[in-house]
């Protein structure tokens, strides 16, 4: 139902907006450009990840205790609201 509804929302911006309809018929006419947006965001998602663990793993060891907390007091937060 809420598919059909933004089908629809969607529809009635081409109708109305010719910017819209513009950027939906590149979209629907070039699959090139859409496998290139997401492979590039892909390769973002990837290099942003491997920052974050690159980053967890240097202060992790640095903050050993605190990081031990954290990850037991989210174990039991998740318990408990699980129960």
């Amino acid at each position: 139902m809420s598919m059909a509804a933004l089908v629809i929302l969607l529809a009635v911006l081409a109708v109305l907006d010719p910017r819209v309809r513009d950027h939906a018929k590149s979209v629907l006419l070039r699959k090139d450009t859409l496998a290139a947006d997401v492979s590039r965001m892909n390769a973002e998602a990837h290099d942003a990840f491997a920052v974050a663990r690159w980053s967890a793993r240097e202060r992790g060891l640095d903050q050993a205790a605190l990081a031990v907390f954290v990850v037991v007091a989210t174990g039991l937060v998740v318990a408990m609201l699980r129960l």
